[in-house]
């Protein structure tokens, strides 16, 4: 059974995260994605530096890594829609 909400390529993108349409969502996205990647880079370091880094440690990094940036990426990539860029409006006050 198909669902026509999720058909179109916005409602793809944005069907990944539930907060992808509110007005804080970009700076989430930016904000996890920055966070992510400094983990990951200190994890490895610390690891490579104890002479412990396997391969399975760098693809069990990668593959969490993976599974973390492109949701957010979408975020940062989709145009917010005309609802939610009211409801923002609606926070901050302006008419």
């Amino acid at each position: 059974m198909f669902f026509p909400s999720l058909i179109s390529g916005a409602a793809t993108e944005l069907a990944m995260v539930v907060f992808a349409d509110k007005p804080w969502a970009k700076q989430a996205a930016i904000t996890v994605i920055v966070v992510a990647l400094s983990v990951a880079a200190a994890l490895l370091i610390i690891r490579a530096n104890q002479g412990a880094l396997d391969p399975p440690e760098i693809a069990i990094v990668a593959l969490l890594l993976l599974a973390i940036i492109p949701p957010n990426i979408a975020i940062l990539r989709a145009k917010p829609s005309p609802s939610a860029a009211a409801r923002a409006r609606g926070l901050r006050g302006e008419r």
